[in-house]
């Protein structure tokens, strides 16, 4: 069984790699050791291969190149940090300004005296248009009924 120069060619790098079936490496093997061009295009992939396992894994930057990009990168933090800063300082003079308002706005609403809603309601509970003098009379009954109740209950409990 014979290989084409096309086979050879899909089939090198997976050669180089040693990554073929034993029958398919010897085709390619053959083929390489009795075509020039392939057996070229062969030598020219180890080459290049051998350059590039010379190339060092990682670079060393010139010292003044660490030193230029670690103090851009402090003075960005540091203007980062300013800008948060600047941002939370404008946060609380606005809640400031806010509750400023707000409280004085409560002061003008409320006026002078502040009601609760019990109160509220009491006051509209006991208006005086509705307290005549025969409610009057009845409520004083009733309060002074009341008193006497509380004082004959206590006197058995004693």
């Amino acid at each position: 069984m014979q290989i084409t120069c096309g086979e050879v060619k899909i089939f090198l790098h997976d050669f180089v790699d040693e990554l073929l079936d034993d029958q398919t490496k010897k085709l390619v093997n053959n083929h390489i050791q009795k075509c020039e061009s392939c057996g070229d295009m062969y030598l020219r992939l180890i080459l290049f291969f051998d350059l590039l396992k010379e190339i060092p894994d990682k670079v060393e930057p010139p010292e003044e190149v660490i030193e230029m990009l670690s103090n851009e990168l402090l003075n960005k933090s540091l203007r980062e940090v300013q800008l948060t800063s600047e941002k939370s300082k404008l946060r609380e003079q606005k809640l400031r300004r806010e509750q400023l308002k707000q409280d004085r706005k409560l002061k003008t609403l409320r006026g002078p005296v502040r009601k609760s809603i019990i109160t509220r309601s009491f006051s509209a509970a006991f208006d005086k248009s509705l307290l005549d003098k025969k409610y009057t009379k009845r409520l004083g009954l009733i309060l002074l009924l009341l008193i006497i109740l509380i004082a004959v209950i206590s006197y058995f409990f004693k």
